[in-house]
């Protein structure tokens, strides 16, 4: 879909709690997917993939949009599209999608003071995973169809 980098943080409510000991494991097991996945679909490019330390790692990513999606934003997608209309290609997006448990309304105040759009994903509150590939398919299908 386009994905150059996927971080991986822990927020207030993760719920899978990982060791130090445990990351190397899991981010070699990320990378191996990740690499099988691109070489499936016949990509160039392999997203790198990485740990971030913390939610405030996570807000301090460079990109020229910045989106974080928020569960109590379900049902309107007026941000969201409007954000999409000010994406050009060539332009970097960083998308944080939350935790199995949601974001807490602190996180999602350091993310507005950061500089991030909330928006909302649609009606349904999605998986973790479905909602990062919801937004990622969103963005690229936009960008695809730009003149």
């Amino acid at each position: 879909l386009g994905v150059r980098e996927i971080d991986i943080f822990f927020s207030e409510r993760t719920i899978v709690k990982l060791k130090p000991s445990e990351c190397d494991g899991k981010l070699s097991r990320y990378r191996r997917i990740v690499k099988e996945a691109s070489e499936q679909s016949r990509r160039s490019r392999i997203p790198l993939v990485s740990f971030l330390t913390s939610f405030n790692d996570a807000v301090n990513v460079k990109a020229q949009h910045r989106l974080i999606a928020y569960e109590e934003q379900s049902g309107s997608t007026t941000i969201f599209n409007n954000s999409l209309k000010k994406i050009k290609k060539g332009e970097r997006v960083a998308v944080i999608i939350g935790p199995e448990g949601g974001f807490t309304s602190e996180e999602i105040d350091i993310a507005k003071q950061r500089g991030f759009n909330i928006i909302g994903l649609g009606r349904r509150i999605l998986r973790a995973e479905t909602a990062a590939i919801y937004a990622i398919s969103v963005i690229a299908n936009h960008l695809e169809n730009q003149s």
